[in-house]
């Protein structure tokens, strides 16, 4: 490996934001991602992508009401393991005579309440919405009159006097 490319304590310190991982966008794509492949439905792809979204969120956003609503996205699924021999599963029967399972318990993930998790903590965390406050000593009457005076100011230039 070239010293080029080595890891230099000094020059981490003085990175720049411009120099830093763009987190929002990266976890935009992310999700962006789930929304793709669960629209296209290949399973494999939607397990990756759901494994990928959970494990991009940092372990600091993560919290109580996060873990429970994974916990509700979790479910435990039979899964059919018998042998196949030249296109043809193999019997209840066989396997019983031969000692080989017939089923498992695989434990997989909702994508969709998975996703309405990572949403939900997002939202919790204040990363999908901004703010924005009313003033306490907004009047609605003392607005309408204003919007009264534009309105005839709009009429009286567009009539010309």
């Amino acid at each position: 490996m070239s010293d080029e490319y080595a890891y230099d304590e000094q020059s981490a310190i003085s990175l720049t934001i411009a120099d830093r991982v763009n987190y929002p966008y990266l976890l935009a794509n992310i999700l962006l991602t789930i929304q793709r492949v669960l629209l296209e439905g290949d399973e494999g792809k939607i397990n990756d992508a759901v494994e990928a979204a959970i494990n991009v969120i940092p372990d600091q956003f993560e919290d109580e009401q996060y873990y429970e609503d994974l916990k509700k996205a979790t479910m435990e699924t039979m899964v059919c393991v018998r042998p196949r021999f030249a296109g043809f599963t193999t019997s209840e029967e066989f396997c019983k005579k031969h000692n080989i399972p017939t089923v498992q318990v695989e434990t997989v993930r909702d994508p969709w309440l998975t996703q309405k998790a990572i949403y939900n903590l997002l939202q919790r965390r204040g990363m999908l919405s901004k703010k924005r406050w009313l003033s306490i000593d907004f009047d609605p009457e003392e607005w309408e009159k204003q919007q009264d005076e534009k309105r005839k100011l709009q009429m009286d230039e567009s009539s010309g006097t």
